[in-house]
């Protein structure tokens, strides 16, 4: 600290009095002067500007307008001088000098504060005699010791110079010199290119930061898109000034293609706070592709080869390495060189694959090593076909058959199937007689195709077999044999033989419409040769089994079966024509004949109806009467009867000639209610054969059935009687259920059923069924009525008896005390512990409580619990108890729950109103004024006292505790001001709880500063001694040396 040479000469007569002012607003800053700084590579700027104070008195030596004191006197604003930051933004305040200009009255050391933050402490020389020999200008410094430059400074805003003095002195101005620096950051390089780089590889390449500032460099960010990354950095990093940090970048290509992107700062550089760092690589692969993709040969002869061209493309962007091709028989490749080729990006490697042809089909994968493609192993489908002909033909072997000597050519077909792939070509027949072959020659068959050929028999007079050898192009089956064989006969025949010997059959008479007994033909073939029977046509009245076309070999015999069906009455006589093919084949005739008559018995009657019958009985006898109304004596051998009747029977078998008749009498007996069919059938030798006729009658009976077979009461209370329940009788039948006898058991009642009970036919009655349970757990019974029906009517009664019990959670509830005007509330579950329901029917409130969330009339199902709160809300101070009722339809009610609580209230009175202090000393306490506050409540009240300005003080020691119901407290409070003027304030008293609020108390005081006598500042001091004092200590310290600083 240097100190300035007194040039103030102080006389108390000649200074002005020092004015009291009101603190003002910041003054803008003075600049004396800003250093002049060259493009963007300056790096330091200083900024000097001064802050003044303007007090009574101006000082004749050096001139300084005047001076403010720091007794409050002239504009003194308590030491107080504001600038605005000067300083461009990104810039560093490094240190920071202030030079105050003053002189001393008292002496002692003045603090220099910029911000709150002490920049340094002076000392001053006292100066007895209050003269203006000259100015003292002592001079403080702070320095950076962080990167955030001098501590407290505040950029872009409002800075705060204080000067804080021991003892009364006067100043005049402070001269303020600040020193910035800025952090400069430098990027080597300022961009990365990574060039071509294999996909699933990476490659690192390293930025290097710099700081060539004078401060340090906070880089706040670093970031790069996918797929570079960056080696971690602790961000935020501080990089001194000088220092240097590499940061690593790496690329790591995801796929074929370019990639960029931006390497972005964040830093503190003012110039370049957020700065792009231009990434740049391609991922880089070789990319294999093959054309085409599938090679496929077509069709190619057996024992030939087929090329194609297989293409190898690398369209990728690296080099592609064929290391190997794999193939397999009847396929090969060649092009690739011993050891393998690389295909350079954009080139081709041509491969020939070759198939050597083999019998069929072969498709085979071909595979392609490519080392670094994404296809490690590419496939390529082969196909290809190899063709050759292959004879087949349906039969080895064809046999002609028998046929007459002398006839014309048989002829049959030998089909020739080609299953090769390729053209088969039948070049020769070779066949001997009596055998040819019709079809010319060269003959083409294409592949997978077939041909039919002819081959011929002309039948001699015996037996014939030769060999048919077919000749063809087929490599592996050049000749293919086939047998042929044939019979040819002289005199083949066909001999039908009847029963008798004869070629005759004769029937008879035979009823219209009737079938008669079967006879048999004899058919044999005494000839050489098979004979086929062509479908034997019956004449009119006559049928033959079987009808159908049929072989006989030779020697060999077969019956057909005639039979005579007479279609009306008449003679009939025809002829049977069997007609034999094949060697010796001919027409043989057989006669046939018989008489056709009509034998018919018929009803009279044909149907019979019979009145309605109670079950049980019989009804009146009905008559029927058959005749034999045919042209033949009927024999009649059997007489039943269907359903619920009766018949009285003939003696049998009976015989009625035509015209005849005979009378039978029928009668009803039925065994159930309702209509009743029947039949009554009489067999006989008439085509017609059984006579039928219709039986029907209705039985009458009362049917009794309950509306259900079950009933089910569910739960009952024990000791309860159920709602009745109601079911009905119906009578289902046709006649009136009388009832005889109601019968029930177990713990039910029946009622509105009777003996005597009449339902009609049709109709229902209802009546009601109670139950009355006897046990708690599952009761049966059984409801029956017995009636004129043959069966009772019963149904099946089920209930169970349950049991009914209720409790609570808790019997007893205290709430303790509770403020007026609030509500508390506890939690209480009912809780059905029996097997029934339970209804909640009322409550029986006591006074101050009461209940929530339980709805009246309210059921609890066994086994189940309801929550409810019950409530206390005091409406007046006091003690509150009672039993609170819950009643319900249980055993147990109702249930009781004891509840007890305090209403408590708060009451708080503050005197006085307000609070005045007057005149007081700046800087000094006055006597404290009471606030007297009283508790009128009936509880314990905790207040907080508080003011909102620091002027006034509160001693609240007296309310560190609660204060009593009844009781009171004294709150001391001062005014001590720190300026002059008039002050303002309030006193909050805030109590906890009880819903009281808070009062504010107005307090008023003005401060006033003292005068210092003989100096004109009101400074408080005694005069000329003191000033003598401090000028006498002023010039021993001027002769000593220089100025400190």
């Amino acid at each position: 600290m240097r100190r300035l040479p007194l040039l103030l000469v102080l006389g108390l007569s000649v200074l002005t009095a020092c004015s009291t002012v009101e603190p003002e607003a910041p003054d803008e800053p003075e600049m004396f002067g800003e250093t002049s700084r060259a493009q963007s590579s300056l790096v330091q700027q200083d900024y000097n500007f001064e802050l003044r104070w303007d007090g009574a008195a101006k000082c004749p030596t050096c001139q300084y307008t005047s001076y403010a004191c720091s007794d409050n006197t002239g504009n003194w604003n308590g030491g107080v001088r504001s600038f605005t930051d000067p300083v461009k933004t990104g810039w560093v305040v490094m240190s920071v000098t202030a030079e105050v200009f003053g002189r001393g009255y008292d002496g002692g050391f003045t603090t220099v504060l910029l911000n709150g933050h002490e920049l340094g402490t002076f000392g001053m020389a006292p100066d007895p005699f209050r003269r203006c020999i000259g100015c003292e200008s002592p001079e403080v410094e702070s320095r950076m010791y962080d990167p955030t430059g001098v501590p407290g400074y505040r950029y872009n805003a409002i800075n705060t110079l204080t000067l804080r003095p021991e003892r009364t002195n006067c100043y005049a101005a402070a001269r303020i010199r600040l020193k910035t620096g800025r952090p400069v950051l430098k990027v080597n390089p300022e961009s990365l290119s990574f060039g071509s780089i294999a996909v699933g590889t990476s490659a690192a390449q390293k930025v290097r930061l710099t700081n060539e500032g004078v401060v340090p460099l906070v880089i706040d960010a670093m970031s790069v898109p996918l797929p570079f990354k960056l080696t971690p950095v602790s961000l935020p990093f501080t990089l001194m000034n000088g220092a240097s940090l590499d940061v690593t970048v790496t690329y790591a290509p995801t796929a074929d293609r370019v990639d960029s992107g931006i390497l972005s700062l964040l830093s503190s550089d003012p110039d370049r706070g957020s700065l792009p760092i231009k990434l740049t690589g391609t991922g880089g692969a070789p990319k294999l592709e093959l054309a085409p993709a599938a090679l496929d040969f077509g069709a190619v002869r057996v024992g030939t080869s087929s090329s194609l061209l297989l293409q190898v493309k690398n369209v990728g962007s690296l080099p592609l390495t064929i290391p190997a091709v794999l193939t397999q028989a009847p396929f090969t490749v060649s092009g690739l060189p011993p050891g393998g080729s690389v295909v350079q990006p954009g080139t081709v490697l041509p491969l020939t694959v070759t198939f050597t042809a083999t019998a069929g089909e072969s498709s085979l994968p071909m595979y392609i090593q490519a080392q670094g493609s994404a296809t490690p192993l590419a496939e390529v489908s082969l196909h290809g076909t190899g063709i050759e002909p292959a004879i087949a033909v349906a039969a080895t072997a064809l046999d002609f058959g028998v046929h007459t000597a002398g006839v014309d050519p048989v002829r049959k077909t030998l089909t020739v199937s080609n299953t090769g792939l390729d053209d088969l070509i039948l070049t020769a027949f070779d066949v001997e007689a009596p055998f040819t072959v019709e079809s010319g020659l060269p003959l083409t068959i294409k592949a997978r195709e077939q041909a039919n050929l002819t081959v011929a028999y002309a039948p001699g007079t015996d037996r014939a077999a030769k060999d048919l050898i077919l000749r063809s192009n087929d490599p592996r089956t050049p000749a293919v044999k086939v047998a042929l064989t044939g019979t040819g006969v002289e005199i083949p025949a066909l001999k039908v033989t009847a029963p008798d010997g004869g070629t005759a059959l004769e029937f008879g008479s035979r009823e219209v419409n009737s079938v008669s007994a079967p006879q048999a033909l004899t058919l044999k073939n005494e000839g050489a040769g098979t004979l086929v029977v062509e479908p034997i046509q019956a004449p009119t009245g006559f049928a033959v089994t079987p009808a159908g076309r049929f072989s006989l070999a030779p020697g060999a015999t077969t019956q057909v079966q005639v039979t005579f069906e007479p279609p009306h009455i008449a003679q009939f006589a025809q002829e049977l024509m069997l007609s034999a093919d094949g060697p010796g084949g001919s027409i043989r005739t057989v006669l046939l004949s018989g008489q056709g008559v009509e034998g018919k018995l018929t009803a009279t009657p044909s149907a019979l109806s019979f009145a309605r019958t109670e079950v049980g009985n019989s009804s009146k006898a009905v008559q029927v009467t058959f005749v034999n109304s045919g042209t033949d004596t009927l024999t009649l051998s059997t007489i039943a009867v269907a359903g619920p009747f009766s018949v009285v029977l003939p003696k049998l078998p009976k015989e009625l000639t035509p015209r005849d008749a005979f009378t039978m009498e029928v009668t009803f007996i039925p065994v159930e209610d309702g209509a009743t069919t029947g039949v009554l059938r009489v067999f006989s030798n008439a085509p017609s054969s059984p006579t039928v006729v219709k039986l029907d009658g209705e039985g009458l009976q009362a049917v009794g059935r309950m509306a259900s077979d079950v009933m089910e009461f569910g739960g009952q209370r024990l000791g309860g009687l159920s709602p009745p329940r109601e079911f009905a009788l119906f009578n289902m039948g046709s006649e009136s259920l009388n009832v005889t006898a109601v019968n029930v058991s177990g713990p039910f009642q029946v009622s509105g059923l009777n003996v005597g009970t009449s339902v009609p036919p049709l109709g229902n009655r209802t009546f009601q069924v109670s139950y009355k349970p006897t046990e708690a757990t599952a009761e049966n019974g059984v409801l029956e009525v017995q009636s004129n029906a043959p069966r009772a009517a019963q149904v099946t009664l089920r209930g169970t008896g349950t049991t009914a019990s209720m409790e609570t959670s808790v019997t007893a509830l205290t709430f303790g005390s509770q403020f007026l005007g609030e509500a508390s509330q506890r939690v209480v579950e009912l809780r059905n512990t029996g097997t029934s329901p339970v209804t909640i029917t009322g409550l029986d409130p006591v006074d101050g409580f009461s209940l929530s969330g339980l709805p009246l009339p309210h059921v609890v199902g066994p086994g189940t619990s309801h929550p409810f709160y019950v409530v206390f809300e005091p409406p007046r101070p006091g003690d509150y108890a009672g039993s609170l009722a819950v009643r319900h339809d249980a055993s147990s009610t109702p249930l009781m729950i004891t509840v007890q609580g305090a209403g408590v209230a708060q009451g708080l009175t503050v005197t006085p109103g307000a609070i005045v202090f007057g005149n007081q000393r700046v800087d000094a306490t006055s006597q404290p004024l009471s606030l007297e506050l009283v508790n009128t409540g009936n509880v314990p009240v905790t207040v907080a006292v508080t003011s909102s300005d620091a002027a006034f003080r509160v001693d609240a020691s007296a309310v560190s505790g609660a204060i009593a119901a009844g009781g009171r407290a004294s709150v001391p409070v001062t005014f001590h001001p720190t300026r002059t003027g008039t002050v303002r304030g309030e006193v909050r008293v805030v109590p906890s709880g009880g819903g009281l609020g808070h009062t504010v108390v107005p307090v008023e005081g003005i401060g006033e500063a003292v005068t210092v006598e003989g100096s004109g500042c009101a400074v408080g001091g005694s005069g000329g001694v003191w000033v003598l004092a401090a000028w006498m200590l002023a010039r021993r310290r001027a002769r000593r040396g220089p100025r400190a600083r």
